[in-house]
C-alpha cells in the first residue's frame, strides 16, 4: 500500500509501457551499486538524497491483468503471461535459473549475490503465506530487527540499539555502528527521534558485563543512550549470534516501512536447519 512514485519517478516510464491497461505485478525495485550488483542500502540512499542512481524494476510474477485473476494458475504459466506484457518496456523480466542446485548456488556466490529464492513452478500464488512451496536460501546472515534506542550525535545517530520480539517480550540483540554514513545517520535520527520514550524498552538490559567482543550495554552505560518506542524496522546483516545471544559484527543496511515491528522475531541463521 506504499506509493513510491514520488520517491522513484524515473521508473514510471517503464511501467507505463506495460502492455495492459491494468495489471498487478510482483517484483522488486533495485539499485545497482558500483560493482554491478543489487544494493538495498544504495536504494535507500537514492530515495533520501534524490541523487541519480541506476534503478531497475525487476518483475517475477503476475497476479492480475486486464481484470483477470491469475493467482490460481501455476507459476510457470503466470511467468509466461508476465513476460508477454512487459517485453520491451524497460521492466526487467526475472527468468527461472537453469541448472542443478549446486550449479546455481556456486554461480550466485561467484557474483557475490545475497541468496536465492526457490519456488515450485507448479504452485499458485498465495499472498502472505509460507506454505513450503517457496523457500529462501540466503548466503549471508541478514534479517530485520527493531530499533529500541540510539546514541545521540547532535542531530544524527552515532549507533542504534536493535532487538526482536520473543513471545511478546522485546529483547536486545546488539548495538550497530557499521553501515552508518553521513546520509543515513541524519535520516535515522529524523525517523526515530520523534519516538523518544523515558524507559528502556528492552527486557534484557542492562547486561551484567560486556562480552569479549565489546557487545552489550552495562548499567553504568544506560544513561548514554536515548530510548525510543520500538516501532522502526531495520535490516541488519551480521556474521553470527554469540553465545550470549547478541549479534557479532552487525551492520546497518536499510530501514523497512512495509513490515510491522511486532512481527520481527529471531530467525534461524544460515547453516542451521529451518522450516519456512
Amino acid at each position: 500500500g506504499n506509493d513510491l512514485t514520488l520517491k522513484f519517478p524515473q521508473d514510471l516510464k517503464a511501467l507505463a509501457k506495460i502492455k495492459a491497461r491494468s495489471a498487478v505485478l510482483d517484483g522488486e525495485l533495485i539499485a545497482i551499486d558500483t560493482t554491478g550488483n543489487p544494493s538495498f542500502s544504495e536504494l535507500q540512499n537514492c530515495a533520501i538524497s534524490h541523487r541519480d542512481c541506476k534503478l531497475l524494476y525487476c518483475a517475477f510474477d503476475l497476479l492480475h491483468a486486464e481484470g483477470k485473476d491469475f493467482t490460481a494458475l501455476p507459476l510457470c504459466e503466470r511467468k509466461q503471461k508476465l513476460q508477454s506484457i512487459i517485453q520491451g518496456t524497460g521492466v526487467v523480466f526475472t527468468p527461472s535459473l537453469d541448472g542443478t542446485q549446486d550449479e546455481i548456488i556456486q554461480s550466485c556466490r561467484r557474483q557475490n549475490l545475497e541468496g536465492i529464492v526457490a519456488k515450485d513452478k507448479h504452485s499458485r500464488y498465495e499472498p502472505g503465506q509460507r506454505n513450503g512451496r517457496w523457500i529462501k536460501m540466503p548466503f549471508k546472515n541478514k534479517q530485520e530487527f527493531v530499533i529500541g534506542g540510539y546514541c545521540d550525535g547532535r542531530g544524527k545517530v552515532e549507533s542504534i540499539l536493535v532487538g526482536y520480539y520473543d513471545h511478546g517480550s522485546f529483547k536486545f540483540a546488539g548495538q550497530v555502528r557499521q553501515g552508518l554514513n553521513p546520509i543515513n545517520r541524519v535520516s535515522l535520527y529524523e525517523a526515530i527521534n520523534p519516538l523518544r520514550i523515558k524507559k528502556c524498552p528492552f527486557i534484557n538490559l542492562p547486561n551484567e558485563q560486556k562480552n569479549r567482543w565489546g557487545s552489550g550495554i552495562t548499567a553504568a552505560e544506560m544513561d548514554d543512550y536515548c530510548w525510543v518506542k520500538p516501532a522502526t524496522v531495520a535490516v541488519i546483516h551480521f556474521t553470527e549470534w554469540t553465545n550470549g545471544n547478541l549479534l557479532r559484527h552487525p551492520a546497518f543496511e536499510a530501514l523497512r516501512d512495509d513490515k510491522p515491528a511486532t512481527e520481527v522475531v529471531r530467525e534461524t541463521p544460515r547453516g542451521q536447519s529451518s522450516v519456512l
